[in-house]
């Protein structure tokens, strides 16, 4: 079911979704704030061009946002696709989730995404910390 508050991925002309595959995309308030922003303040009919004519290279119209907003390093659109991905796992997404979203078809692609940082070492080995106070399971067998 399609919920206001996603984006669907269509095949349109000679481009596809990555995997070839449509599908449903759930997106934050935040997004969908912005998204609904772009859409009010639109200069043609299209979201992303202030021309009547469509947007046709997705990484030349990065590279244009990219250089108004003053970055110096070149901007990706996978470089996006990674940096959600890896942020989602940071923030505690599970990993089935985040391949789901990115449309992966392999959960080995959705592990490169992973990566270690200190805040989640650091958090990992807490969570084993605050099991002291829980007490092992019975296993049922008897002692020797």
């Amino acid at each position: 079911m399609l919920s206001l508050k996603s984006i669907w991925t269509i095949w349109k002309g000679d481009w596809k979704p990555k995997t070839n595959e449509e599908r449903t995309i759930p997106l934050c308030d935040e997004a969908l704030d912005i998204l609904k922003g772009l859409f009010n303040n639109r200069k043609s009919k299209w979201v992303f061009s202030n021309t009547e004519i469509p947007v046709r290279s997705i990484q030349k119209s990065l590279k244009t946002a990219s250089e108004k907003a003053g970055l110096t390093k070149h901007v990706t659109p996978n470089m996006i696709r990674h940096t959600f991905a890896t942020h989602a796992l940071w923030a505690g997404a599970d990993i089935k989730s985040v391949m789901d979203i990115m449309g992966h078809k392999n959960i080995e692609t959705t592990n490169r995404y992973l990566h270690s940082i200190p805040e989640t070492l650091k958090r990992t080995v807490q969570l084993v910390q605050n099991l002291k106070s829980v007490k092992p399971l019975e296993t049922g067998g008897s002692e020797k």
